[in-house]
């Protein structure tokens, strides 16, 4: 406040003594201007402005506000007149508080997360938003405020601004617009804290990982297996075939294979791969080629959109990319005995297996490459390409019995791996198993029903596998025991976030401690 130009964002100011912008060629520009052009914008919604839940003062030189969920969006302050020229004020923004009752901010990383306020003097009351920045947040720590005669900081002072792109159905700026009830006490918490976790996520045409700490990053996987579930939600059609179009445009700069990573299994050759994240900036977070069920974003995204939507022009127009990462993943599936099998990540954050073992690892990367071929033979019969389904498919029948003869436990009563969840899981979502679909009900019972009571009646699943969990329960007949592992409310469980640990969206780890 003390060094803003009065007047300097208004149409009739005066910039004549102010610097021209400087036009910067950048080939990607281009490309991103394609990619980002059909997105909702990002909508503030200050009409619906959260208020203060309370403000508490734990320590002399802090007060913390409470705003009771946590999301992502900004502070607006309203500062009453007279706050003396040149105090700082700082929010520092957090989602977590220490035992004292202060801000924790350790979980930001490198994020600082705070906004300063420096005042100018003026007597009137003032309200104070930041520009060009987003947290993620439930509490804000407000540290520098003036001591008495100013009055003492209230919860009339502070409002939460949500922001995201605008995915609501009809334009609607409410989240609520598909609000539903049930009988079960935890079931629309579950649905509540899943939606603000996907709405806190999605800024700039990016599905992220997280909106609170300096990452923030468009992680491949993170967004493809949740996609399915913001479609149920929100009208996410724009966002999703723009950021298609952007995990494309990363894959074809490969053509040089300037940054192919040379732990690639076929290095130097990244023709048609993808990448970790996306938008990509290599060397910073990610790899290419990416882990297979990272680089499957491609191919999950493609199918959803021509499943929900039906656009076989669309799909017609992007078919070459799905072809060059199915073929890129042959390529690799020739160098390892038939199967894709690298891995960085694995099945993600098993609750208390992180990361997965090598062995799962090798299984999730193998089930993935699997499933991308299966949507690449159902995108060419739908496009009517069928010398490729026929060659793709030819291929996929290799890589299943490549996959049994690997990983299909004889000994082990016909079960897969060790025996784990998300080992049984991949088998029979695929229906992988010796026999095929009419064998899975049978398989379920005798494999992946005594691994879930094993544990508990609880998930012990990673990112990956828990995408698949529950669809291959509900086929087989079992929707009361998904909907159970979904509403335990201890750890790990969705419902068990909330009730066990009390978190208001939906957290990267089962436990949020962690």
């Amino acid at each position: 406040m003390s060094k803003e130009i009065p007047g300097w964002s208004l149409g009739t100011f005066d910039m004549s003594g102010w610097d021209a912008t400087a036009p910067v060629p950048d080939p990607l520009l281009a490309a991103a201007a394609r990619s980002w052009q059909a997105v909702q914008p990002v909508v503030a919604r200050r009409d619906a402005a959260l208020p203060a839940a309370g403000v508490s003062r734990p320590s002399p030189t802090q007060y913390v506000v409470d705003f009771g969920v946590n999301s992502a969006g900004w502070t607006r302050l309203v500062l009453p007149g007279g706050c003396p020229s040149g105090a700082a004020l700082a929010l520092r923004h957090a989602e977590n508080l220490f035992a004292d009752g202060t801000v924790d901010q350790g979980n930001l990383r490198a994020a600082k997360a705070t906004d300063t306020l420096r005042c100018d003097g003026r007597a009137a009351a003032f309200t104070y938003e930041p520009r060009f920045t987003y947290h993620g947040f439930r509490y804000v720590g407000v540290e520098g405020w003036p001591p008495p005669p100013f009055p003492a900081p209230a919860a009339a002072n502070f409002f939460k601004v949500e922001a995201h792109n605008a995915v609501e159905h009809g334009g609607d700026a409410t989240p609520s617009a598909l609000a539903f009830t049930s009988a079960s006490p935890a079931l629309p918490v579950v649905h509540d804290i899943i939606r603000r976790g996907q709405l806190s996520n999605l800024h700039g045409g990016v599905p992220t990982d997280c909106p609170q700490r300096n990452e923030r990053q468009g992680w491949m996987a993170d967004a493809s297996v949740s996609a399915e579930s913001a479609i149920s939600s929100w009208d996410m059609r724009a966002l999703y075939t723009s950021w298609l179009r952007t995990i494309i445009d990363a894959q074809q700069s490969a053509a040089e294979n300037k940054d192919c990573d040379p732990k690639s299994p076929i290095y130097p050759d990244c023709q048609g791969a993808d990448t970790d994240t996306s938008p990509h900036l290599a060397g910073l977070y990610g790899n290419r080629p990416a882990d297979p069920s990272w680089g499957s974003a491609l191919d999950i995204v493609y199918d959803l959109v021509l499943r929900y939507w039906g656009d076989a022009a669309w799909a017609a127009e992007h078919y070459d990319a799905l072809a060059a990462y199915a073929e890129y993943l042959l390529r690799v599936a020739a160098s390892m005995e038939g199967l894709v099998t690298f891995h960085y990540y694995g099945d993600w954050l098993q609750p208390n297996q992180v990361p997965s073992t090598d062995y799962v690892s090798q299984q999730t990367s193998a089930f993935s490459f699997l499933r991308t071929l299966r949507v690449a033979i159902n995108a060419a019969a739908v496009l009517g390409r069928g010398d490729d389904a026929e060659r793709w498919t030819a291929r996929y029948l290799e890589g299943v019995a490549a996959y049994n003869a690997r990983f299909f436990n004889v000994s082990g009563g016909g079960c897969y791996g060790e025996g784990r969840q998300n080992e049984q899981v991949y088998a029979g979502y695929l229906s992988l198993v010796p026999g095929g679909d009419a064998a899975v009900p049978s398989f379920v019972e005798r494999c992946l029903l005594p691994a879930i009571a094993a544990n508990n009646t609880h998930v012990d699943t990673g990112i990956i596998s828990t995408k698949y969990l529950m669809p291959l329960l509900s086929r087989v007949g079992h929707s009361a025991l998904a909907l159970q592992l979904a509403l335990n409310e201890d750890f790990p469980s969705w419902a068990g976030m909330h009730f066990a640990f009390n978190q208001s969206t939906i957290t990267e780890h089962w436990n949020p401690i962690s």
